[in-house]
């Protein structure tokens, strides 16, 4: 039903993504319920409580059931149905069917969460994460004897009669029973005998993907032991789809992209398997601590990445073309993702808390921060911790989750660190995690004296947090101290040595607001001066460089004629404190320099009506008249309004423009000042 009616959890989501096309399906695309025989039996301890009329509920998602009594340890209810159902299309959110197979996952009836006297209510929804009790499962399927069947719980038996196969499945405190079917001629498999368990086996449709299996999955089985101490559970399957959209992976079963090459193909395996264990190991509520799942999921495929394939790319094999490195793409190794995707948001004022529930994420910060800005921040406290610190804690972390009844928390993760780091890991769980205030630290100034060497460090943001210093000679780190957070101004103490620079948050991957203030030079005039890079059109933003885009302008008018110039600006794809553009141009009607500017700078706000405040001044000077120039300038104030709520699709904001119009007037003109064709005016708006 959620695929039927209009308001349901489902669709409303689609639509604030901005997705249309399940608004707009067919009755074919979207199935039906067979309402007529869809009711129910509900039997308590062995006897008939009560009969359910599910043929009103045929426009509803979700039927709360109040039983007769309260359900007490040890008494148990039994729901009997009787429906038939066809499936809607998978085109949608990876569940259903077609053009080859039929795809269930989050299909059977599971127990629904319950924690801080919370029920997590399960929706139909886009990837956004449901917090489920594991529980016994029994299902007996009958299906044509034709079809394939790949499931993510070994089948306990099976039989076949006639043109049917019978599979019986049982599972012990899982979560969900995950069904593919295939036509037996669609469906392929490879096993890999790496572990003494049951062999690794791949499913995958179609061609199969070109990238060598054996050596890929010898990285992911040594990454995941060294990372997280974890070994592959029995009977481990990974299926290959097109188009796998929201389809889940669960328990044994791992479900990811069809992808071109190795490296996407074995993070995503990474990726898919670190969620199942958090999510289903550790039993994480991932409705209520989504970054705790998903987030550390990215984490650890980011990871992989540096770790296995350092020289791929934020944008791919495109950054090793001639259009990539002529736009300077061959310089951002493939975690910059992280930082670009939190920054783009975080300038805007669109920013979201870690501690921000699964349902709050609209679907860009689902990338920006629940995977980008959590990934960074895991890297800080990595970075802070130590590597021998961090693996020791994750161990230890992992371990005891898998003793525990209950589920995983923030406070349980941030624990499992303070048995292996003696120094104070508060700060993560504070501001950092609470809120989107923003992280940021800038380096003011260095000094050498005879006996100590000393920096002085201003926090520009909000959030007091831990930041590291490195003094860099000949190009390289000599040596890294971490510094205690601090509000204000302060100087600090670094270990003396000879520098030529010192460098606030050396590797960049911090959760920082602004990196392009964080190094000094220890010597020369201008300290702050940054190589300067003159390049064509635009690119991403390089904290170590000073950016200067170019591009080539041609216009014409009546009375400059043709007019050859270029524009010179800093707009990089992530909006910037601050903004200018020049465009001088040469009028080859008056033989005279002419053009147009404009300055701006973006304030982002925080606990304010506002997001952000965009304040500019606007001017050109051309020729209006033979001989006759005029100057306009035009201030302006744009103030954008906090959104109603984050997943709001409602963008709100108003304008402050004043213009000032100033026109030469002809050295014999005798005639009226406020003739329309020499009018100087003002307008306000």
């Amino acid at each position: 039903n959620a695929y039927q009616a209009k308001g349901t959890y489902l669709a409303e989501e689609r639509l604030e993504d901005q997705k249309t096309d399940l608004h707009f399906g067919n009755a074919l695309e979207l199935g039906k319920v067979d309402s007529l025989s869809f009711n129910a039996t509900v039997y308590f301890d062995n006897v008939k409580s009560t009969s359910i009329d599910f043929t009103s509920f045929n426009s509803g998602e979700v039927y709360i059931l109040h039983l007769d009594e309260p359900l007490k340890k040890g008494n148990y209810a039994v729901i009997e149905t009787d429906f038939r159902i066809d499936l809607p299309s998978s085109q949608y959110n990876g569940f259903g069917v077609d053009e080859y197979s039929v795809r269930l996952s989050k299909w059977f009836p599971r127990v629904s969460g319950f924690e801080d006297s919370t029920f997590y209510v399960c929706h139909n929804n886009i990837d956004r994460y449901d917090f489920l009790n594991k529980s016994s499962l029994q299902v007996n399927l009958v299906i044509d004897k034709n079809i394939k069947v790949i499931s993510s719980i070994p089948a306990s038996k099976s039989s076949a009669m006639q043109n049917n196969r019978f599979y019986f499945y049982t599972g012990e405190d899982v979560q969900d029973l995950t069904l593919l079917f295939f036509p037996s001629v669609y469906k392929f498999d490879i096993p890999l005998n790496l572990t003494d368990n049951q062999p690794i086996r791949i499913y995958y449709d179609g061609d199969l993907p070109r990238w060598n299996y054996t050596d890929g999955f010898k990285n992911i089985l040594d990454f995941m032991k060294a990372e997280l101490n974890v070994t592959p559970p029995d009977s481990l399957k990974i299926v290959i789809l097109d188009k796998k959209k929201a389809f889940e992976s669960s328990n044994n079963l791992i479900a990811i992209n069809k992808q071109k090459d190795s490296e996407n193909s074995e993070s995503e395996i990474i990726e898919e398997w670190v969620k199942l264990i958090f999510s289903e190991t550790l039993n994480i509520n991932s409705a209520k601590y989504p970054w705790l799942v998903k987030g550390m999921a990215h984490y650890y495929r980011t990871l992989y990445l540096r770790t296995y394939y350092p020289e791929k790319l934020f944008i791919g094999p495109i950054g090793e073309s001639f259009v990539g490195k002529f736009f300077d793409a061959d310089e951002y190794p493939f975690d910059y993702r992280n930082i670009f995707l939190f920054q783009f948001m975080a300038r805007q004022g669109l920013d979201q808390p870690m501690s921000d529930s699964a349902l709050a994420y609209p679907m860009f910060n689902k990338d920006a921060i629940l995977k980008g800005k959590t990934a960074l921040n895991i890297e800080y406290l990595r970075m802070y911790s130590g590597e021998r610190a961090f693996k020791q804690s994750m161990h230890k972390f992992i371990a005891d989750g898998k003793k525990s009844s209950s589920p995983l928390t923030p406070e349980d993760y941030i624990g499992s660190f303070k048995y292996y780091v003696f120094t104070d890991l508060d700060w993560f769980l504070a501001d950092l995690y609470k809120t989107d205030l923003p992280y940021n630290y800038k380096l003011s100034k260095t000094e050498d004296c005879s006996y100590v060497y000393t920096a002085t460090v201003i926090n520009t943001g909000k959030v007091v947090a831990p930041y590291s210093l490195t003094g860099i000679k000949d190009s390289k780190p000599v040596l890294t101290e971490w510094k205690p957070g601090h509000l204000g101004k302060k100087t600090v103490q670094m270990h003396l040595e000879e520098y030529d620079k010192v460098v606030l948050n050396y590797s960049h991957r911090f959760p920082e607001f602004n990196q392009k203030e964080n190094t000094l030079k220890t010597s020369g005039l201008f300290k702050r001066a940054k190589p300067l890079q003159l390049q064509f059109y635009t690119s991403f933003e390089n904290p170590d460089k000073t950016q200067i885009f170019w591009l080539p302008s041609l216009k014409y008018n009546a009375y400059d004629q043709f007019l050859i110039g270029a524009s010179f600006y800093n707009s990089t794809f992530v909006q910037k404190p601050f903004e200018y553009k020049f465009t001088p141009e040469f009028s080859t009607g008056t033989v005279s320099l002419v053009g147009s500017g404009s300055v701006k700078y973006n304030w982002t706000l925080h606990n304010s009506a506002f997001r952000q405040i965009s304040a500019g001044l606007y001017g050109r000077y051309y020729h209006y008249a033979e001989d006759l120039a005029f100057t306009r300038l035009s201030p302006a104030v744009n103030f954008y309004l906090k959104k109603p709520s984050p997943r709001s699709n409602l963008i709100r904001h108003f304008r402050l423009r004043a213009v000032y119009m100033d026109k030469e007037l002809p050295e014999d003109f005798d005639g009226n000042p406020f003739e329309l064709d020499y009018a100087s005016y003002q307008v306000l708006n």
